[in-house]
């Protein structure tokens, strides 16, 4: 097949137009030809369609339109399907006899620079002109679309510049008078673009027409003024002045004054590195270097691009792809130097030797060299002068060894690699940054099928992306796994995942051959300040994905803000990456897997079993600190919680007061975090640091329902404490997975952990942990229907409580006390301890103690008919539990405030309270809510004369509190199930569920 661009679209065959369709088809060809062999994101094809606003549908229609173009192809006879599927786009890869006219100018660019190089002007020219005739007209005619028409005029503009080369080699051949009248009108076409007017002003003076040859400089001067309000470039008014002098010369290609000219005729230099096999994705990374190059270029300014990132993570692989890309942009060369900033083979480069190493590049070799860094900066920005060439500085150290190599004009680009950050080119002389992240799973993939072929990898898609994620993303690593899977043909990916699964071995793995991941992480960490180094491994050693500095300060025994120096510096050094800011704004970081690894073997190295233990403890100190902190906001003080007797490391309080403004969403945000150090301090063996931080976490498991983490860390800190015989810590365990079972409903699970926990605090003396296990083993006497011992038992808990100075718990069980009186229906009794509750929560600020306070408080005011009130207190009550996101709680209070709305007659809205009220009770496996909901909608729609719905609510009610052994509320919900029976005709069935409620209070009377 043969695809043409530099003209209207076509497609063809040897005989044959290739019919291309509508528009839509015709923008997502060009965007995959002007890509050719790179893989394009289905969402840049959307852009490239649709602009900045695809429809919902983009993505389907994108697949459409390569479906209808694979179709026309097949029926054109097309042996091969141009179009290859990757996982995040498309590419067009040309067979081995396709032909494409862009592919085939650069071709004939290349021979022609070769031999220009080597003399050899006759070709030179051939070649050139071989180059311009592929053009046939204006390149994409009749393709629409912003992304298409931004190409089509960097087409054009290489087109441009391929003549101004060909008329300088036909200067360099003496054909003056043939290029003359040619070079007049593109000058009339272009008459601000002063290298063309340049060359008609040499091609004027040479061929005898010095006078037109100065008058066509005025007019430039004139138009300059007028339209640009600039004189015209140093260049152009060098030549003007050689003009004067007659110092033009008859076989001067460049038009530059004798005396600043190179001693020889310039070669044009092409350095850059094969481009990389396999390249892929970076698609956003490549656009943003495109668009800053148009707009420097048309703004007249400086382009100076500094690529970072980690070692390994493909910058100069796409620093030298991207200027394979845009190398036809300059055709005076392109320059590329490796500066060894980060290298195993010696010091960074300096700066006076690779300008040395470019002035040479450039055929500058001078009988008496300047012999001062300043004196060859300077020569080297003057032979660049008026030249539109690309330099790649690779493989940075830091601003101080770039400065000095950049070009003094516009007209040439340079882009910087570097694992330094380069602040001083960014801030003095205006670099724009572009920092290279990891890739994701689906691109890691596209890399390894790029290497080790295709159909391989994706003969096992899982394996492939598991393979991918287990590399990091990192481009270096993913380019050895695939090397190693392309030459072990038996070789699945799965098998390659096995081996890398092994944290112990991974860098081995990855480290083959001549190319050694570790290699590249030793050279960023041999440089590192020793404290730094320090830093560097310590973090490692935690089990968390992501920290704040504060945990380093930990580690290193140093002050917060000289921690979160050390870290900038391993951020700097590309080891370390900022990650989202948490809740406080507060500043966070994290590592990349495989760094992580390599940090860890060298902490293993370097660091002794004690050091590393006792940093480890020093930062699980600090967690514990910070929970502690954060359950203390929440409940108003340090209360209903048990400590052990771990060191802890405290934060000043201003730090914290940063930290979480909001203890909540600072626990919900450190939730991974906090069970992974959980896990750690078991692993350990730092039981009583493991234990406490559990037991001062399971608040917030409460609240957000986090019943998972709450049994698994609950059972890891209770081996951890059972291995080192800390029976205190054993038994706080016990106490919170038997508080765990209840409010699971697993009652009779709850009973047994209870009473082990108040036993074996009664062993040690342990009157704190025994109140808090009585309060919820009265809690369980309560479901139950046991009021008196419930009573009795929040007697006790209560005292010693209140004895302990613990005010949230004592107020809990105050207000417990009143629910249990509420329960036997002594209203008036119930009131006056609510009321103290309520007073005792906002006192102490816990919102949520306070929100169960006001919750029962509002069903005493409605079972004492005082329904306005109920509502307004009970409203007030929904309102803070959303506040705290508390959904049980909220459960809760929609449904006695369910029950007060139907106490108004608002019937819609008390059915919507209700059923409001068990869908979240369902969706949270908050049973006893889920009984006494439906208890509630059956006594509603009782009263509303709808039996059967009444009837359906019940019996779901009745099963509930059977399963949970709840018997007073089974009761109720009989003795109502009995009354809709009857309401329905069914006497026999009514009585004998009123005998069934009969029995089950009968029973309980006896317990």
């Amino acid at each position: 097949m043969e695809f043409r661009v530099l003209g209207p679209l076509t497609v063809s065959t040897e005989n044959l137009h290739i019919p291309l369709g509508g528009p839509r088809r015709r923008i997502m060809l060009a965007t995959l030809l002007l890509n050719v062999g790179r893989v394009v994101s289905t969402d840049r094809l959307s852009a490239a369609i649709w602009g900045q606003h695809p429809p919902a549908t983009a993505r389907n229609q994108v697949a459409i339109c390569v479906s209808g173009l694979r179709r026309e192809f097949v029926a054109a006879g097309v042996a091969h399907d141009p179009i290859v599927t990757a996982s995040s786009g498309y590419l067009l890869r040309l067979g081995d006899d396709d032909r494409f006219d862009v592919k085939e100018v650069e071709e004939a660019l290349r021979q022609a620079r070769t031999a220009r190089t080597a003399g050899d002007l006759e070709k030179a020219s051939e070649q050139l002109s071989e180059a311009l005739s592929l053009w046939r007209g204006d390149p994409l005619t009749g393709v629409e679309g912003e992304l298409v028409r931004a190409e089509s005029e960097r087409l054009g503009e290489w087109r441009l510049a391929i003549l101004e080369e060909f008329f300088e080699v036909e200067l360099e051949l003496s054909h003056d008078l043939q290029i003359l009248g040619e070079l007049v009108g593109l000058v009339a076409e272009y008459p601000l673009r002063e290298r063309l007017r340049g060359l008609l002003m040499l091609a004027q003076s040479r061929a005898g027409r010095r006078a037109e040859a100065l008058a066509t400089y005025q007019e430039g001067y004139r138009l300059s003024i007028e339209r640009l309000g600039l004189e015209p470039g140093s260049e152009l008014a060098d030549l003007h002045e050689a003009i004067l002098r007659g110092e033009t010369g008859q076989r001067q290609g460049r038009f530059v004054m004798e005396h600043a000219a190179p001693e020889a005729a310039p070669a044009v230099p092409a350095q850059l590195p094969p481009d990389v096999n396999g390249f892929v994705a970076r698609d956003a990374e490549i656009e943003r270097l495109d668009t800053l190059l148009d707009r420097k270029c048309q703004a007249g300014q400086p382009f100076i691009a500094v690529i970072t990132g980690m070692g390994g993570v493909g910058k100069s692989g796409l620093a030298v792809h991207w200027s394979h890309r845009v190398a036809a942009r300059f055709p005076d060369g392109q320059l590329f130097v490796d500066l060894n900033g980060y290298s195993e083979t010696g010091p960074p480069s300096s700066p006076f030797d690779v300008l040395d190493t470019l002035l040479r590049a450039l055929n500058v070799t001078r009988q008496h060299p300047p012999t001062t860094l300043e004196e060859r900066a300077a020569l080297f920005r003057t032979v660049l002068a008026g030249r539109r060439l690309l330099l790649v500085l690779d493989n940075a150290r830091d601003s101080s060894q770039v400065r000095p190599l950049l070009p003094g004009a516009p007209g040439c680009a340079v882009i910087v690699t570097s694992r330094d950050q380069l602040s001083g080119l960014i801030t003095l002389e205006g670099a724009t940054p572009l920092r290279l992240d990891v890739l994701p799973p689906d691109q890691g993939v596209d890399v390894l099928a790029c290497i080790a072929g295709e159909q391989r990898v994706h003969a096992d898609p899982e394996g492939a992306r598991q393979l991918s994620e287990l590399c990091g993303g990192l481009v270096l690593a993913l380019r050895v796994a695939a090397a190693r899977l392309a030459v072990r043909p038996s070789w699945t990916s799965a098998d390659l995942v096995a081996r890398l699964t092994d944290e112990s071995r991974r860098l081995d793995e990855l480290s083959q051959g001549e190319v050694d991941l570790r290699t590249k992480f030793i050279l960023s960490y041999r440089d590192l300040s020793a404290q730094a180094a320090i830093m560097f491994r310590r973090l490692a050693l935690l089990d968390v994905t992501e920290f704040g500095p504060w945990l380093g300060a930990a580690l290193l025994e140093v002050d917060p803000e000289r921690a979160q120096d050390l870290i900038e510096q391993l951020v700097d050094a590309q080891l370390l990456e900022l990650a989202q800011p948490w809740p406080g704004g507060q500043a966070r970081y994290r590592f990349h897997d495989l760094l992580r690894l390599y940090a860890r073997e060298r902490a293993l190295i370097e660091e002794s079993e004690q050091e590393r233990n006792a940093a480890l403890r020093r930062a699980l100190g600090c967690w514990l600190a910070l929970v502690e902190a954060a359950h203390a906001r929440l409940l108003g003080g340090d209360y209903a919680v048990l400590h052990g007797p771990a060191e802890r490391r405290r934060l000043p309080f201003a730090m914290i007061d940063r930290m979480m403004p909001d203890p909540i969403e600072w626990f919900e945000a450190e939730r991974p975090h906090l069970l992974a150090e959980i896990g750690q301090a078991a692993a350990l063996g730092f039981s009583a640091l493991c234990w406490d931080l559990t037991m001062t976490s399971a608040t917030f498991f409460e609240l957000r329902s986090y019943y998972d983490d709450w049994r698994s860390t609950h059972e890891l800190a209770l081996a951890a404490a059972r291995r080192d015989g800390d029976v205190r810590g054993e038994a706080a365990m016990i106490y919170g997975l038997g508080s765990l079972e209840l409010f699971r409903q697993r009652y009779d699970e709850a009973d047994n952990l209870l009473r082990e926990a108040v036993r074996m605090f009664e062993q040690q003396g342990e009157e704190h942990g025994r109140a808090l296990a009585l309060r919820n083993l009265a809690l369980l006497d309560r479901i139950a229907g046991r009021f008196d011992l419930a009573l009795a038992r929040y007697e006790q808990a209560g005292e010693t409580l209140r004895a302990l100075g613990d005010h949230a718990a004592g107020a809990h069980v105050t207000a417990s006390t009143a629910q249990v009186l509420l329960e036997k229906g002594a209203y008036g009794e119930a009131e006056p301890l609510l009321r103290a509750a309520v007073s005792a929560f906002e006192e102490i600020g816990y919102q949520r103690g306070l929100a169960q306070a006001l919750y029962r408080f509002g069903e005493v005011l409605l079972r004492t008919q005082r329904v306005d009130a109920a509502r307004q207190t009970l409203e007030k009550a929904l309102e803070t539990v959303r506040e705290l996101r508390d959904v049980v709680g909220e459960s809760y209070v929609l449904r006695v405030l369910g029950e007060t709305y139907a106490q108004q007659g608002r019937t819609e809205g008390a059915e919507r309270a209700l059923l409001t009220s068990r869908q979240i009770a369902q969706r949270v496996g908050e049973q006893f809510v889920v009984g006494v909901t439906s208890l509630a909608l059956g006594n509603l729609h009782f009263e509303t004369g709808n039996a059967t719905s009444s009837r359906n609510n019940l019996t779901l009610a009745s099963k509930v509190f059977e399963e949970l052994g709840a018997r007073i509320w089974h009761a109720r919900a009989l003795e109502a199930l009995a009354a809709t029976e009857a309401m329905l005709h069914n006497d026999q069935g009514a009585h004998e569920l009123w005998a069934r409620a009969a029995a089950l209070l009968a029973e309980d009377e006896g317990r």
